[in-house]
Parts: C-alpha cells; sequence; structure tokens
C-alpha cells in the first residue's frame, strides 16, 4: 500500500516534526513491507532525519498559484495518479476539498477548546474551521490518545468509529546516553544532580509554576539551597503571546535564580536525549498535551518523571509522580518530597526491561498505523 503524507507544519514546531519522525520510523522498521511512504514536500528545508525514513520524496512546485489549486484538489489528484498512491495522510497541509482518495487525517490536539485564551482571533478561527473541514470531508481521524478521542467525540459529535487512536512511541537506546555526566559537566557545566524541563516557551507549558515555586521557598534558604538546578531547554518563543515568552526569559536569566536556573537554549537533540536520561527526574508542568514527545523520550530512557496531573498524563505516564499545575503547594510537596526521599531510591535500571517495554509500545503503535490506513477492513 502506497501512502503520501504531508510535511508538518515547519522546523519551529519540533513536538510536530518528533511526530512525523516517529511516524515514518515506525513504518519504515515495521511495517516497511506492507507499506510504502511517500512524503509530499514543498520545502528543501526539511529535516534530512525525517526524509530518510520516507521510500520516495514528491517535492511540490513553489509557486504561489498551486497552492490555490491545491485548495480544489487539481494539483494534488494530479500527483497522486502520477505516483500511484492509494492513501493519504494529512498531517498540517491540506490536500483538497475534492481529493478523490481515501484521507487519514490527523488531528494533535484541542487545545484551543480548552484554553482558547492562548489563541487570538485568527489564529482560534483559522484551527477550528481546518477541524470542522477535516473532520466532515475526511474518511478517517488519527489521534494520539484515548483523551483526544473523548475530546473529538464531545467537541464535533463524531462518530468513535471513525477515529483510529495510535499513541505515538520513540525508540532511544538507553545505553547510549546514560552515564554521561562527564560529557554534560564539561559542554555546558551540568551539576551532577539536576531537573530537566525540555518543553518551547508557550504559555500553556505552564514555566512560570517552577518559578513561582522558588520565589516562594526562596526566604527559606535551608532549603533552597537543597534544591537541585533547574535546567531548561527549548526555543524561546511563544509567537502567540511574545510578551510572556520574553517574561519567562527574563526570569530565567535573573540574577536571583541564577545558581537554581540554567537555560541552554536550542541545543542538538542527541543531548536533549542525553539530559533526559541522566536527570533525577523530567519535569512537565503543562496545562495541555496532545501526546508528550518528552514524556516518550523519558520513558524510552528509563527516567524518573514529576508531571502535572492533566488527563492526558495520567494516560500516558501511569507510574509519574503528580502535582496539581495550577498550585503551587502542590508541586512544592511533590518536589521536597522527591528530593528528601531521593536518596533512599535505587537510581538502578533494567536496561533490558525497558528496551523490552519500548519494542512493546513500538509494535503496538506500528499495529494502530496500520489499522487505521488498511481500509480493507
Amino acid at each position: 500500500m502506497k501512502i503520501a503524507v504531508t510535511k508538518i507544519g515547519n522546523k519551529h514546531w519540533t513536538g510536530g516534526n518528533t511526530y512525523l519522525k516517529n511516524f515514518s520510523g515506525v513504518i519504515k522498521s515495521q511495517l516497511y513491507n506492507k507499506l510504502s511512504l511517500n512524503l509530499i514536500s514543498n520545502s528543501e528545508d526539511d529535516n534530512k532525519d525525517i526524509k530518510n525514513n520516507f521510500d520516495n520524496i514528491i517535492n511540490l512546485p513553489k509557486k504561489k498559484w498551486l497552492k490555490f489549486l491545491q485548495i480544489f484538489s487539481f494539483e494534488i489528484n494530479k500527483i497522486i495518479n502520477q505516483h500511484s498512491i492509494d492513501v493519504l495522510f494529512e498531517t498540517t497541509e491540506f490536500f483538497g476539498f475534492f481529493c478523490k482518495k481515501k484521507i487519514v487525517t490527523w488531528l494533535p490536539d484541542f487545545q484551543h477548546k480548552y484554553f482558547p485564551k492562548y489563541f487570538n482571533f485568527y489564529d482560534y478561527y483559522k484551527r477550528e474551521l481546518s477541524f470542522l473541514i477535516k473532520i466532515s470531508l475526511r474518511n478517517r481521524i488519527l489521534v494520539s490518545s484515548n483523551n483526544a478521542k473523548d475530546d473529538c467525540i464531545k467537541f464535533y459529535k463524531v462518530d468513535p468509529k471513525k477515529i483510529f487512536v495510535a499513541p505515538f512511541s520513540i525508540n532511544l537506546d538507553p545505553t547510549k546516553y546514560l552515564n554521561k555526566k562527564e560529557y554534560l559537566k564539561k559542554k555546558y557545566n551540568i551539576p551532577q544532580n539536576y531537573f530537566y524541563i525540555p518543553n518551547q516557551f508557550w504559555q500553556h507549558k505552564n514555566h512560570i509554576l517552577i518559578f513561582n515555586f522558588l520565589d516562594k521557598i526562596f526566604d527559606n534558604q535551608k532549603i533552597y539551597k537543597k534544591l537541585p538546578e533547574f535546567i531548561f531547554t527549548g526555543l524561546p518563543l511563544d509567537k502567540r503571546n511574545k510578551r510572556f515568552s520574553n517574561f519567562i526569559l527574563e526570569k530565567m536569566n535573573s540574577k536571583k535564580y541564577n545558581d537554581k536556573v540554567k537555560y541552554l537554549g536550542i541545543i542538538p537533540i542527541e543531548d536533549v536525549y542525553t539530559l533526559n536520561a541522566n536527570c533525577i527526574a523530567l519535569i512537565n508542568p503543562s496545562f495541555f498535551e496532545g501526546w508528550s514527545t518528552t514524556v516518550e523520550e523519558a520513558k524510552s530512557l528509563g527516567t524518573k518523571m514529576i508531571l502535572s496531573n492533566i488527563k492526558l498524563h495520567l494516560e500516558q505516564a501511569k507510574n509519574a509522580l503528580f502535582f496539581d499545575p495550577k498550585k503551587v503547594e502542590s508541586f512544592q510537596d511533590v518536589i521536597l518530597n522527591f528530593i528528601e526521599t531521593k536518596k533512599e531510591l535505587n537510581d538502578y535500571r533494567d536496561i533490558s526491561k525497558i528496551k523490552q517495554f519500548t519494542k512493546l509500545r513500538n509494535t503496538e503503535y506500528a499495529n494502530a498505523i496500520y489499522s487505521a490506513f488498511d481500509f480493507k477492513n
């Protein structure tokens, strides 16, 4: 079966690009004898790691009038006929109103329904209109969690049989990234013990909770001094609210926290994995997630996790420690208790079990993908 996939968003949306990388990667490794992948792209700057997972790259000419034709499917129908495509996977690019092939469309999350305040008028209704069109026109909908499936039914009254759930997984080898604290010390001056927060500065990622926590206990220097450092990475930008992302960046650079906070900026992905593998715990205080990439990375590496108690995290990481992202006291209780008990915890990781668990998740992910694209069933 030949599948054509559109490129996800732009290079600044790391979560979207990671999704496409893992989607194509699991097909290449586990479904290579069942599915053939074609990438439809209008950019020469696509990630080479992603392109290597595809059997064929279909480059669209960079002409503005083609965008108009794409809306009405003229150009798309021509392309899919030339390449004998069976099924189209629609991510963020639109395949048009009159496409003649079966289409599976991906809906990453329903954040705009829960937090409309994080979207301006244009972005909100652009997203909403896109969802409405895709849901009404497409054959099947692919989401990454049961939580997202419930939201799709709740907000858009979609027939549950039309929605397919495929929680993506990430296949990392822990032995490649563990025991690299000397490397991190030398390159980034990272201490022996640290918490890791690898999120872009979107407002809903809730970085501010950590600074509110530090402010709350700052006067109690006995406790404050016991805290490990909080290491941040990621793009320092929320394009929907640049004032907020600039505010967070100012906090990170404040001398008040210079012994407890370190912002490394955008770093190589291999170093992201290394920081994740060697931290005492990954922290994600987010108000909303579609399916957290950083959590999947932590699961694949056997890293302990301290997460907000949103429904998605409860579904995705049942063995994590949880806190209420709206209450700094809840976060404080979990962090301080973790620090006090960590010396009693066994940091030993059963690598064989971690790899076995990752392999199982990848197989489940591959089976879910195939089920969504197999229109014979």
